[in-house]
């Protein structure tokens, strides 16, 4: 059989389109504005054509799937929350004219949850009312990483749907972009794969139970231990380099100089962003298992306001340091050393940029199972 194709677009680094190869996709054609980035995407996908902004893409070829995670900083609940009267998030926009045009069988989205009640939810209601308008029937739900194989705690909205036809109407797209989303159904493509995930409590969460299925059909535990205990198919190495260190998340952040934080260990990152580097937003910490935290909690480890200050936990001997840049590749389900591939200048800060703004691989792969299982059943 044919491979599917996708295009994608607000490509980024490439963690959709990798998942969507391991899901057996093609990648046709890609679409990213930021140049250190498209050096990325052009040692990973050498032949594949790269357009450097979706403004100006126009009739770039045919393909079966349109996909990208659209800007989110205008919807984030961390930023100013303009909405589409902001100059980065309206680009959702220019991919919908790009798919209007195109008309591809499926479209897949992806953005923070907080695209959900920006502007009072006006802001969502318009971007499907939108997609329908382009013919398609549309579902969405939030997908938490940490219960696609990776601990860290990732919430994200993926909006998908399925371009209405002569056969189909909106509606009956409508149903299939669900099952896109949805376990219940006829389940995996492969026979004898195990499930990606068991059947979710509701439809904004999945059970803890859940299991991964790697490209090459082999069963990996879904994440049960703690962040010591995370484990690199691709390296066969610990993912904080061995069982001598711990890492931690912040719960709690300093709100005045009288305040504390509190840091845990509860088997999850927080969620990489781009200013988790170092300084005192960061939200990672890891230690040497051999140190001696001064404060223990029951709720964690607490540290005052003045520890807060320097951006890292207060520890004897001082050994905390901060996730580097292959661990943030490994919590995004990224092959070691994928952002720093050979002949590309790789400086740390743009490597923890681009994990923080990418889409978990593992995600994306599954709801690409999804979408090829329902077109070979066509």
């Amino acid at each position: 059989m044919t491979p599917l194709t996708i295009g994608s677009t607000f490509t980024g680094i490439g963690g959709a389109d990798l998942g969507f190869e391991w899901a057996g996709f093609r990648v046709a054609w890609q679409c990213e504005f930021d140049t250190w980035k498209q050096q990325v995407l052009r040692a990973h996908w050498p032949d594949v054509p790269l357009y450097d902004d979706i403004t100006t893409l126009h009739d770039p070829p045919a393909v079966d799937v349109m996909l990208g995670g659209f800007p989110c900083q205008d919807l984030s609940v961390a930023g100013k929350r303009k909405g589409f009267d902001g100059q980065r998030s309206v680009l959702a926009f220019e991919f919908l004219r790009v798919a209007e045009s195109l008309a591809p069988r499926w479209i897949v989205l992806e953005n923070v949850p907080g695209l959900l009640s920006s502007n009072h939810g006006r802001d969502f209601a318009r971007l499907v009312d939108e997609m329908v308008g382009c013919g398609y029937g549309v579902a969405w739900r939030i997908l938490d990483a940490r219960y696609f194989g990776v601990p860290q705690r990732r919430r994200r909205v993926f909006l998908v749907a399925r371009r209405a036809d002569a056969q189909l109407d909106t509606r009956a797209s409508g149903r299939l972009a669900l099952r896109a989303l949805i376990e219940s159904g006829s389940g995996d493509p492969t026979p004898g794969w195990p499930s990606r995930q068991d059947t979710p409590a509701d439809a904004g969460g999945c059970a803890p139970t859940s299991r991964a299925v790697s490209p090459h059909g082999d069963a990996a535990e879904g994440v049960t231990g703690t962040l010591t205990r995370m484990y690199s198919e691709q390296s066969g190495q610990d993912y904080l380099g061995g069982a001598g260190v711990l890492a931690f998340r912040k719960s709690k952040r300093a709100q005045t100089d009288q305040d504390d934080e509190t840091w845990v260990d509860d088997g999850a990152a927080n969620t990489l962003n781009r200013f988790d580097q170092g300084d005192t937003r960061t939200t990672h910490a890891v230690v040497d298992a051999a140190s001696t935290l001064q404060s223990n909690h029951s709720g964690g480890v607490r540290m005052d306001a003045e520890g807060a200050a320097g951006g890292h936990l207060a520890v004897e001997p001082t050994t905390v340091r901060r996730l580097t840049p292959l661990e943030c590749e490994r919590l995004m389900g990224l092959p070691d050393g994928w952002t720093a591939p050979e002949g590309v200048k790789a400086p740390d800060s743009k490597r923890y940029a681009a994990c923080g703004d990418a889409i978990v691989t593992w995600v994306a792969y599954w709801i690409g199972q999804r979408i090829r299982m329902i077109e070979e059943e066509a």
